[in-house]
């Protein structure tokens, strides 16, 4: 901001009487009514200058009962709550909050499309490449540009997504490939390490925790020795679900007297897992309408 104000000043874009612009740690020199705050963080952005003194951590600005804050911008799809929390703290420090939704403040940051249309006319570029924003972003970019009258043609406007590899030369210009993209995971130190499946059943822990089902039995027979004993986390609290846990515990049972008729047969470690972990995921949905992560220890005895 300080940046694009300085340009905005050496251009004339920006005009202002010497000693209006004044810097952060000379406003307490002057009272309150005599200053207007011009200040990054219209989107809820936590190192912003506006979080911070809502958060009350900025050196130099300290929000009181009685000040105006206007943040001219409507949240970004995505910033809402982040924007809210700002406002609702600017709100408890006493501030009169002017936004968006109470008043018609919003100032655009984009290009109308008559200015969009001016630039594209003193340019007169070969190729037009909308990139930034949603597909439907680039489509209607696109429209306008094809709407200028014959200055484009369509296969000089190309509208790439993620990856998409252009290569352009003397009057040739077209996607030819597309690189690998997407989301990087960081994890504690590592970088791109985390592949889907652990994203996933983390996703699954946060939602329906996990149900630990250890039992012993006799390897040579495949009887029941000891258990089944079950061990809960972030699913439900053991002291108040003794009856579903005793029911899952029955049921498990059941289903290892149950196996293969009954008949005494060598243990198969990997068959037994599968067993308890399809019944008790099938037996719980029913119960619960959900669907924790079923890891089942066997020991052999």
């Amino acid at each position: 901001m300080e940046n694009n104000s300085r340009i905005a000043l050496d251009l004339g874009y920006l005009r202002a009487e010497p000693g209006t612009l004044i810097r952060p740690h000379e406003a307490g020199s002057f009272p309150d009514d005599h200053i207007a705050v011009v200040c990054t963080g219209s989107q809820g952005e936590p190192m912003a200058a506006l979080a911070r003194m809502a958060n009350r951590d900025y050196q130099h600005v300290k929000i009181k009962p009685g000040d105006t804050v206007v943040v001219s911008a409507t949240p970004i799809p995505g910033n809402e709550v982040s924007v809210s929390k700002v406002i609702n703290n600017l709100f408890r420090l006493g501030a009169d909050v002017i936004y968006s939704a109470t008043a018609g403040v919003h100032v655009s940051g984009h290009a109308a499309q008559e200015e969009l249309k001016m630039v594209l006319a003193l340019l007169r570029p070969e190729f037009v490449v909308p990139f930034h924003g949603d597909y439907r972003h680039m489509m209607l970019y696109r429209k306008l540009a094809l709407g200028m009258g014959q200055i484009f043609k369509e296969e000089n406007v190309i509208l790439p997504e993620n990856g998409d590899i252009l290569e352009f030369s003397q009057g040739y210009g077209k996607i030819v490939g597309k690189a690998p993209v997407g989301y990087v995971y960081v994890d504690g130190t590592t970088v791109g390490d985390v592949g889907h499946v652990v994203v996933r059943d983390r996703q699954l822990l946060s939602r329906d925790g996990i149900l630990m089902v250890v039992v012993s039995i006799d390897r040579a027979t495949g009887d029941l020795v000891a258990g089944p004993d079950i061990v809960s986390r972030g699913f439900v609290y053991m002291r108040q679900s003794d009856d579903l846990i005793d029911a899952t515990k029955n049921v498990v049972r059941e289903t290892l007297l149950q196996r293969n008729g009954g008949s005494r047969t060598e243990i198969d470690t990997a068959f037994v897992n599968r067993k308890i972990k399809d019944v008790v995921s099938e037996y719980l949905y029913g119960q619960t309408r959900r669907r924790p992560m079923v890891l089942p220890v066997v020991m052999e005895v």
